[in-house]
């Protein structure tokens, strides 16, 4: 079944509207050795995906981003509880 010429227009200027925005960055500043850091660590997870976040905190409680993750409840998880695979 075609896409109606509405729907098509609506998704090209959503395309055009991204494309046009302005470049983001997110700071993954790590740190200095001589430096003393906590990592913080977000879960959620349902039966479908899981994911994680983590961020660093230094003794000034600035916080950087780190690292973030997803995945796919696959086979092998299946049985487990949502505490489970949030661990």
């Amino acid at each position: 079944m075609p896409l109606s010429n509405e729907y098509c227009r609506e998704r090209r200027n959503i395309a055009k509207q991204v494309n046009s925005a302005s470049p983001m960055s997110v700071p993954r500043f790590v740190g200095r050795r001589d430096s003393t850091y906590k990592l913080v660590a977000f879960t959620d997870s349902s039966k479908l995906i899981y994911g994680a976040t983590v961020y660093i905190m230094n003794e000034h409680n600035e916080v950087n981003f780190l690292l973030s993750k997803n995945r796919m409840i696959g086979k092998n998880l299946d049985g487990k509880s949502i505490p489970q695979l949030e661990l």
